[in-house]
């Protein structure tokens, strides 16, 4: 980290050039303007709403079984990207299912690669959890690329799994076990 590092008190996990923290309503200004310049680039993969009351509903949920994470610039302490573990299951389960974009100017800078390093470790280790499951468009081969570099492994495909953008999509299921991790940090 250099010596104009912007590290928030409320850093998770700090790697090298990004650090992972929970999201808070005084968030919303810039997730919202990151959302709004970001929206064409994500497209069709994901559309976010643009309104306050999308922002309210995505911090409500993480008090349901879910952990939002931004992750963050050590540098400047901008918010580059989104990594949310969601519908935590505990019990004989132990599992978890990702969601994640980047936000532009940001984007495949290796940002959200280390941040994701950060989220698994969090996940396998503080969160004790035994699998992380990605479920991706098959047509979306820049996820499909970023999550293989993280050792994630094809499982399968659900047909019609989720509704984006008002249609059901088919997603291909990727999953990581905690044993199978090996932790690479040359990723980026």
């Amino acid at each position: 980290m250099g010596t104009g590092s912007i590290i928030d008190e409320r850093a998770l996990a700090v790697g090298e050039r990004v650090f992972i923290r929970k999201p808070g309503f005084s968030d919303e200004k810039e997730f919202m303007h990151n959302v709004a310049r970001s929206r064409k680039f994500h497209y069709p993969w994901i559309v976010n709403k643009t309104n306050n009351s999308f922002f309210t509903a995505y911090l409500l949920r993480f008090e349901r079984g879910s952990e939002g994470h931004l992750v963050c610039s050590n540098e400047t302490g901008a918010i580059v990207g989104v990594i949310n573990i969601n519908d935590i299951a505990r019990g004989a389960l132990q599992s978890g299912y990702l969601g994640f974009y980047s936000f532009l100017p940001y984007a495949r800078k290796g940002y959200l690669s280390e941040g994701l390093q950060l989220i698994i470790e969090r996940a396998f280790y503080t969160l004790n959890l035994h699998r992380l499951e990605a479920n991706i468009q098959p047509q979306n081969t820049a996820s499909k690329s970023f999550i293989m570099r993280h050792g994630f492994s094809r499982e399968g495909y659900s047909r019609r799994y989720l509704k984006v953008n008002g249609r059901w999509k088919d997603h291909e299921r990727w999953a990581l076990l905690k044993d199978e991790w090996t932790g690479n940090k040359t990723i980026y």
